[in-house]
């Protein structure tokens, strides 16, 4: 009798386990993007100036002053910021390979978001230098601000796609199985013009530069993993 016993729990369990029903799962990687065009609003300029001489420290003063100088000018334009760069030297070699002078360079770098400040300073530092070129990009504020927003239009693309594979498999439900977030642009400065010779002191002022700052794209892209069930 106790073994017949047993031997009904046994068939019973077995009956239950077959009875049980099997949910089958699908995971399906998904990607989704939003973007965003967001106009430029902090400019960046590079002036420089060249000069040969015989005499290296003579050569040295002469480039000193001339960068002294730009930063005085500069003064007066509160809205832009002032830096200076790179500051080399180097031998400028004649016959028989013997060195006949030098060559030094010096810079100064802009960059600020008040356009009209910047580009009127560019006009009067190209009097005594040369501007290499002016670029624009979105500042990391404005960037961060499109991204926010970015974000959460990515996201309802996202859920949008998986509800969308989960109608076209016929599935009841999905569940999120991981997820990440990516941006990228904004942030490479784009070229707008480049290469402009300073004038002699003795002609005219220059006249202030015109540019157009663009815009830039920000992206933020969702990828991630749903679980789609039956």
């Amino acid at each position: 009798m106790l073994l017949n016993l047993h031997l009904k729990h046994f068939v019973l369990a077995a009956g239950l386990l077959v009875a049980l029903p099997a949910f089958a799962k699908t995971t399906v990687n998904l990607q989704a993007e939003a973007r965003r065009e967001v106009a430029n609003d902090v400019g960046f300029a590079t002036l420089y100036v060249e000069l040969d001489d015989k005499d290296a420290a003579r050569l040295a003063d002469k480039v000193n002053r001339s960068v002294t100088e730009a930063l005085a000018v500069s003064k007066p334009f509160s809205a832009v910021r002032v830096t200076t760069g790179g500051n080399s030297s180097y031998p400028i070699y004649g016959k028989s390979n013997r060195i006949d002078g030098w060559r030094a360079r010096a810079e100064v770098r802009l960059n600020s978001k008040d356009f009209r400040q910047l580009a009127e300073l560019i006009g009067k530092l190209q009097q005594t230098m040369q501007l290499t070129g002016v670029n624009f990009s979105v500042s990391p504020e404005a960037r961060e601000a499109a991204e926010n927003q970015l974000v959460q239009e990515a996201m309802q693309a996202f859920k949008r796609r998986a509800e969308l594979v989960q109608r076209a498999l016929g599935a009841k439900s999905y569940q999120l199985a991981n997820i990440s977030l990516n941006t990228r642009g904004g942030v490479q400065p784009q070229q707008r013009f480049e290469s402009f010779r300073a004038a002699p002191m003795a002609e005219a002022a220059i006249a202030t530069p015109s540019f157009e700052a663009g815009s830039g794209e920000v992206t933020v892209n969702v990828s991630g993993a749903v679980e789609i069930s039956d």
